[in-house]
Parts: C-alpha cells; sequence; structure tokens
C-alpha cells in the first residue's frame, strides 16, 4: 500500500520523484540549475498532510503495509514527522526511491496535502554546501549537503547523552 491509496487522490511517491527528477533535469539543460539528477544521489520525498486526522491516517496506512516500515517519529519545529523505509528499494532512473517522509500540519499554517518535495545530496566533497532549492512545475526539489539518516543518527546520539 503506499499513500495513493489513501482516501486522498494523490499521485504515488514513485510518480512524484520520477517527475521531480525529469523536471530537475530540464531545469539542469535549459541552464537553471547547475545540479542535473545524475550529480545527485536521492535521500526521500516528503508528503505533507493537511490536517492531524489525515496525519494519522497516512502514518496508520504505511505502518500497516507491505510496503513501507516505520523507521522513525519525532516532534520537529512543534509537530510530529513520521520516517518510513521502502522495505525494496524502486529504481527511478539513476535515483534509488527508499526513503519517505509523512508531516503532519503545522499548527496555524494550512497547507495542501501531498507529495511536497524531494531531498537530494550532491555527489563528491559537499563541505560548504548550503542547501539549494530548485522549484519545478512538479515540486520542489531540496539540495542538502546531509542525509536525513545521518541527521537522525545524531540526534540519536545526542539523546544518548
Amino acid at each position: 500500500m503506499s499513500l495513493s491509496t489513501l482516501e486522498h487522490p494523490v499521485l504515488d511517491e514513485t510518480q512524484f520523484v520520477d517527475g521531480c527528477r525529469r523536471a530537475l533535469a530540464a531545469e539542469a539543460a535549459a541552464g537553471r540549475s547547475k545540479y542535473s539528477p545524475s550529480d545527485l544521489t536521492f535521500d526521500h520525498a516528503t508528503y505533507r498532510c493537511a490536517t492531524m486526522e489525515s496525519y494519522k491516517a497516512a502514518k496508520n496506512a504505511l505502518v500497516d503495509s507491505e510496503t513501507h516500515a516505520f523507521f522513525y517519529e519525532s516532534i520537529v519545529r512543534g509537530r510530529p514527522i513520521a520516517l518510513f523505509e521502502r522495505r525494496v528499494p524502486v529504481e527511478c532512473g539513476e535515483w534509488k526511491l527508499d526513503f519517505i517522509e509523512v508531516c503532519s500540519p503545522r499548527e496555524n499554517e494550512p497547507c495542501l496535502e501531498g507529495w511536497e518535495h524531494i531531498e537530494v545530496i550532491p555527489l563528491g566533497p559537499k563541505s560548504g554546501t548550503r542547501e539549494t532549492r530548485v522549484r519545478t512545475h512538479v515540486g520542489l526539489v531540496k539540495i542538502h549537503s546531509v542525509a536525513l539518516r545521518e541527521t537522525i543518527r545524531l540526534e540519536r546520539a545526542d539523546r544518548g547523552r
């Protein structure tokens, strides 16, 4: 089961990621992005929920699914965010789709429900790499220097002190 099987009419995460990947390639070919998909490795896709009820439904659907395994839940900026790992990664061009994030809404900040952005990491040296954002017609592509799994590892190590 994927989020596309919930009550909400949304794209499957593979379609969303592939759409962002293709749009990023077009942006690079047009000279509007210094990164093309082959310069990056996929980190995760983010599904934003419009209500807490929707967040709980999405989280429960993925917890009970055959395709995803619960990885971690944390409070970020005052709201819960759940992370899931695909049991079997899916190839998406040069990227491997294996991790998704489901975000609950921020209090008093209405938002649209659906796939919002993907995060990718540049291949090669990353020192001094600042977050770069490339807005495409499909969704936002955020380019980070640190993978989400590494951020979680550091957070868990911090809590262990």
